[in-house]
């Protein structure tokens, strides 16, 4: 049996069921197909190095640099959280909806990329998005940082 979804089963091998009491998804069966697939098949290494080390080629809203396991595995806990935002900041799924245009390239931007021709980067920029036409940063402020009002496009998150 070959499961191609061996990344997935590596990172989760230790996920407990909804009540945290024995697996139900990864049973020790599937964890040895997928050890044994690692070890015997090309394709499977390849999978294992694209999740844990290289992370994906294809760039959406992240880089290859920032997608793969061992880069947030190496954050520390209080780390980890702060990448998360605050749930008082008010949050939009779409940029386009709201008027999301670039401030520097306007309108431009929409046809760089056809859903979102954004990316982040929340390790090294975060709260920060990334127009992929100039690659500059907004807001331009450093909101993580306490920062509300520097620079020419501010964003106090209200």
């Amino acid at each position: 049996m070959v499961i191609r979804a061996l990344p997935l089963l590596l990172l989760c091998a230790h996920a407990g069921a909804a009540a945290g009491v024995e697996r139900t998804w990864y049973t020790p069966e599937r964890i040895a197909v997928a050890r044994r697939n690692v070890a015997e098949h090309d394709w499977a290494r390849s999978e294992q190095r694209r999740i844990l080390e290289t992370g994906d080629t294809i760039r959406y809203y992240m880089g290859p640099e920032y997608t793969s396991a061992e880069t947030f595995a190496a954050l520390s806990d209080e780390a980890l959280w702060l990448l998360q935002p605050t749930t008082t900041l008010p949050r939009t799924f779409d940029l386009r909806e709201n008027g999301g245009v670039c401030p520097v390239h306007g309108e431009a931007i929409k046809t760089f990329h056809a859903w979102c021709p954004w990316t982040i980067d929340p390790i090294g920029h975060p709260y920060q998005i990334q127009c992929m036409m100039g690659k500059e940063w907004y807001p331009s402020n450093r909101y993580h940082e306490g920062d509300l009002t520097s620079g020419d496009y501010p964003d106090d998150g209200s």
